[in-house]
């Protein structure tokens, strides 16, 4: 049986990465970019490859001219077709608050968070529709994409822009029988304290990264896999009357508001975002 085949931007590390195995283990080939650190990839192409698939790496910096483009086109020939494209790459960075913005760190992440997702995609469904593939494309969004944060327009709105895309090019591929939608993850840990405190982060906020688990109401921030699993079930059959939607992986963390933080018990700011522990209940001793 052939095999099937997928694409992915930044499948590297994190969230990417445990996609790209996802996938494998599944019975895909899989083509995916990187676009600094060559290890990362070869590392994942080696879980690919043992799951008995192909692994094709690219080199690319999505928000170059013309990158995105080459990269899917090359990455069709390659694998001979393309199942499901994932666009998960994004520039680092939030873009700051609207007083600070740096019209060339705007620019750079436009064209890495929004144009070339928008590139990949339309390169992908042209190939889909002229090939006939009753295709999947699915877009990595944010939770930031529904939640006001500061300090964060730039990247919440192209994510919330993705997310409107998404609705829209969902309805100009479902004549063609693709499918598009979208998924955003919450807090995902996607790399261990000791990856952190590595990259020069204060320990003082490595753990803080720890102690925000405690606002999720799921209890535990997510893992890359959670988010692999939401990816690959939007893209398999058991979604084949889903398009158009974006579905939120994110442990009930954006149904109080996101907290920021929290104040001390007993003030307004402790009720808003906080999530009781069963261990504190008290009223069931009381039927």
């Amino acid at each position: 049986m052939e095999r099937k085949k997928m694409i992915i931007t930044a499948g590297n590390r994190g969230i990417g990465a445990a996609i790209a195995v996802k996938f494998a283990q599944a019975g895909y080939d899989v083509s995916l970019s990187y676009a600094h650190s060559r290890e990362s990839a070869e590392e994942v192409a080696e879980k690919v490859r043992a799951c008995g698939g192909r692994c094709f790496l690219h080199k690319a910096v999505l928000e170059e001219e013309g990158t995105a483009e080459a990269f899917i086109h090359e990455s069709i020939q390659e694998l001979g077709g393309v199942d499901v494209f994932v666009n998960n790459a994004i520039r680092p960075g939030l873009g700051g608050g609207l007083l600070d913005i740096d019209t060339v760190e705007m620019d750079k992440l436009m064209r890495a968070d929004l144009r070339a997702a928008i590139l990949c995609s339309r390169e992908t469904a042209r190939y889909m529709v002229k090939h006939n593939v009753k295709g999947c494309i699915i877009v990595i969004s944010s939770m930031r994409a529904e939640r006001a944060m500061p300090n964060a327009g730039l990247y919440s709105g192209f994510k919330a822009g993705l997310n409107q895309m998404v609705k829209c090019f969902a309805l100009d591929l479902a004549p063609f029988g693709i499918r598009m939608n979208g998924v955003a993850p919450g807090a995902i840990k996607v790399r261990t304290n000791a990856e952190l405190l590595a990259t020069g982060m204060p320990e003082k906020i490595v753990q803080a990264k720890d102690e925000f688990a405690e606002r999720v109401p799921l209890g535990r921030k997510g893992k890359p896999e959670d988010i692999a699993e939401a990816v690959f079930f939007l893209a398999s059959d058991k979604a084949s009357y889903i398009t158009g939607e974006t579905l939120l992986v994110d442990g009930g963390l954006t149904i109080p508001g996101f907290p920021e933080s929290v104040g001390p018990a007993g003030t307004d700011a402790y009720t808003w975002g906080y999530i009781p522990r069963p261990e504190t209940w008290t009223w069931a001793d009381q039927y």
